[in-house]
């Protein structure tokens, strides 16, 4: 008895060979998609007529023998009885593509994408490399690898280059999709390209010499799509002739590609100029032109990854109801973010996950684990200290993480994932025991080099990831090492904003918790910012406070602390007397306790009170000290404010050019760590040596540095100072020079 389903099972047989979609077969035949699916899925068994299924065979290149065998799957003559029959023009025509496919050098590749665009110099690269002349000695076969992460635009670059080379490959360009594909059909595809059977052939190594040796005199181009193992890639290879060998694949590891040439593909240039052209390709001009600086939010977020990238256009051109507005609103949640990447088979989690499944259960493991990492590179340490194997094999594992281009190589052998891969991994479940070490190690880094400001701006993503995991988490402890070592480096950068969020998650904490006695640290942080954000009141506030905290618990470092502050305070509303008592009285406790941070601000401080009371030598003397401290502590932002106030006192001793070296020193210092106050300060006083040496473009550039600093810090204070010595240098521009100028300009003390 006939099988009913032995025409669905045959067109499934040669559709999967082919790799052509339902959708892509009707765009290459006049076969209604819908028709094809319920030809593939088995709800019709037998169509109505042969023409349908003889141009589906034609569109699938079948050999004449392939398409008898689905014509009889269908209860239809063969393809010489229809030759026989056929009556009109357009039969004829069907059954006329066997009669020129001797003729004809096969075209596998795949239908290429509406959307490419960019990929010029990687396309050109390519172009030259695989249409290279070889010397007859050396005829080996020419292979070439396109590798990059997934999503990357491999296979479209591949489809590509295959139709621009197809008039120079003469005898045809061959395409086998290697992950969805044995190595047995794809043989008997090839060679049927040529009308060759090889079914007599039941072993891999048979029928691979057989094809290998029909390939042998031809010069055709193979492309060997997304490849995962050499095993796979071995059997599909010419040993000589002119044929090249095109491999995609995201690996970098595979042994038998060693020697070939590779070309790594990687996401679009961040100056998003490509990124917004295949969004025209999409979208329309009109509306790209419309909103471009949200569409380069967009490709910011997804990365420039193209796969990504076709994903957001293709659900804003086609699917209703989306403003770009909103759709970027989705993409800035993370948890949000790869679930809305997806559309109908294009998904770039699945993508991401075929990758990941490769790797073995360690490399899972640490893959899950450096997605608690900040979105920046990150050295072997730092990955090593997530779990608690040794250094080596995480360093082999991140290898394989690379290897299979999951991982990007940074500078200095750091690495970095791409930013839609770190939300990947961050969804993927972390080994236990590894985000509790991963806030510790930050702790643990922080304290080392809290006054190492260039190492800790380097690694700032990573310290802010530490800190949410810690507030998530409720690890008070971790949470205010992390926060006391970091403070320092926000103050002294001016990066107020970041430093007020993190306090307010921790004074939320700790009252919630009950903890007064952190709870004071959290008040004294709060009083610090206050002041240098020049918001006296509020500091004041913050400090008596937490002063009578710290008094309840007879606490004399706090106590300290806090006394020095609000000195500091005091001093700013030129409240001198209650200042020098506060300071004072400060003094005794930091030295009995031995707190360097505090003896350094205390002498900064007693050092400015003395000179305005008119003590210079005790201001030396204070500022000498405090000098000296700060450089045998290694601490290099109070060094540019004992050498600022050094100066001052140089510049009004009338020893200009010792106070221009010592603002000069101060200031190459500031900037060399990034010290936005400590180049704000010198600025001014640098702008006012030069006045008074009579260097009027020179004092003026420096003010206004300064003045635009003051501008970023928001120090209203210092703004009032550069602006009135701006503008006594304003009066002073055109009058004749004088050892004593009329406009008196003022330098920060």
């Amino acid at each position: 008895m006939r099988d009913p389903d032995q025409f669905t099972t045959r067109l499934n047989q040669f559709v999967q060979r082919s790799m052509y979609t339902p959708g892509q077969l009707a765009s290459l035949s006049t076969v209604p998609k819908m028709t094809i699916v319920n030809w593939l899925n088995g709800r019709v068994v037998r169509p109505r007529g042969w023409q349908g299924v003889v141009e589906l065979a034609a569109a699938m290149r079948l050999t004449e023998a392939e398409a008898n065998q689905l014509l009889a799957a269908a209860q239809q003559p063969p393809i010489q009885m229809l030759r026989l029959e056929a009556t009109e023009a357009r039969e004829r025509e069907l059954l006329g593509f066997w009669q020129a496919a001797v003729s004809s050098p096969p075209f596998q590749a795949t239908a290429l994408p509406p959307y490419l665009v960019g990929r010029d110099d990687e396309r050109a690269l390519l172009r030259k490399l695989l249409t290279a002349e070889r010397p007859t000695a050396a005829r080996a076969t020419t292979v070439t690898c396109i590798h990059g992460m997934a999503g990357v635009g491999k296979t479209s670059l591949a489809a590509q280059l295959a139709y621009d080379l197809q008039d120079y490959f003469v005898d045809g360009v061959l395409w086998a999709r290697l992950d969805s594909s044995d190595t047995m059909s794809i043989l008997a595809t090839f060679a049927a390209a040529y009308q060759q059977d090889v079914s007599q052939f039941y072993d891999v190594a048979s029928r691979s010499r057989v094809v290998r040796d029909l390939l042998r005199n031809k010069q055709a181009l193979i492309v060997l799509d997304n490849a995962q193992t050499s095993d796979q890639v071995e059997p599909l290879l010419p040993p000589t002739g002119r044929c090249a060998v095109l491999v995609t694949t995201r690996r970098q590891d595979l042994s038998v590609l060693a020697g070939a040439w590779r070309v790594e593909l990687r996401p679009f240039a961040p100056d998003a100029t490509t990124s917004l052209t295949l969004f025209e390709q999409i979208l329309g001009r009109e509306r790209v032109q419309a909103e471009p600086d949200t569409l380069r939010q967009i490709a910011e977020t997804l990365g420039h990854l193209p796969l990504a990238l076709v994903i957001a256009a293709s659900r804003l051109a086609y699917e209703p109801g989306w403003q770009i507005g909103q759709f970027q609103q989705r993409l800035a949640q993370v948890e949000r973010r790869l679930p809305t990447l997806r559309y109908d088979v294009q998904n770039v989690r699945r993508s991401f996950q075929l990758s990941y499944e490769l790797l073995d259960t360690p490399a899972q493991q640490l893959f899950a684990t450096v997605g608690l990492l900040g979105r920046q590179d990150f050295s072997v340490a730092a990955a090593a200290a997530l779990l608690p194997g040794d250094e080596e094999a995480v360093t082999d594992d991140l290898r394989q993480l690379f290897s299979l281009s999951l991982l990007q190589a940074g500078v200095n052998g750091r690495y970095q994932l791409h930013s839609l891969l770190h939300d990947f991994a961050r969804s993927l479940p972390a080994p236990d025991g590894a985000a509790r070490r991963f806030v510790v190690y930050w702790a643990a880094f922080v304290a080392e080099n809290r006054l190492v400001y260039e190492v800790v701006a380097g690694e700032m993503g990573h310290i802010e990831a530490a800190l949410a995991v810690a507030v998530g988490e409720r690890w008070l402890r971790p949470l205010l090492e992390l926060l006391e070592n970091v403070l320092p480096f926000w103050l002294v950068r001016g990066a107020y904003l970041q430093a007020e969020n993190h306090l307010t998650q921790a004074q939320s904490l700790l009252e919630s918790a009950g903890d007064e006695a952190d709870l004071s640290w959290v008040q004294l942080w709060w009083g610090q910012l206050a002041r240098q954000r020049q918001e006296l009141d509020a500091a004041a506030s913050y400090l008596q406070a937490g002063l009578q905290l710290a008094k309840e618990r007879a606490d004399d470092r706090q106590i300290a602390r806090f006394l020095a502050e609000l000195g500091v305070v005091h001093n700013c509303r030129e409240e001198y007397a209650l200042a020098k008592s506060c300071l004072t009285d400060a003094l005794y406790l930091a030295r009995t306790v031995e707190d360097v941070d505090c003896l350094l601000l205390l002498l900064e401080e007693l050092g400015i009170l003395a000179l305005m009371a008119g003590e210079t030598a005790v201001s030396q003397q204070h500022h000498q000290e405090g000098y000296d401290l700060a450089t045998a502590h290694n601490r290099e932002a109070e060094a540019v404010l004992f050498l600022k106030s050094l100066g001052a006192l140089s510049h009004l001793a009338g020893m200009p050019e010792k106070a221009r070296q010592q603002f000069t020193q101060g200031y190459v210092l500031a900037q060399k760590i990034g010290f936005r106050k400590g180049m704000m300060l010198l600025s001014n006083n640098l702008g006012v040596v030069a006045y008074y040496a009579g260097k009027m473009a020179q004092a003026a550039d420096y003010l206004q540095a300064s003045l635009t600093e003051a501008k970023r810090l928001n120090d209203r204070q210092a703004m009032r100072l550069v602006q009135a010595n701006l503008a006594g240098l304003a009066r002073q521009d055109g009058r004749p020079q004088t050892a004593d100028p009329p406009e008196h300009l003022k330098v920060f003390i």
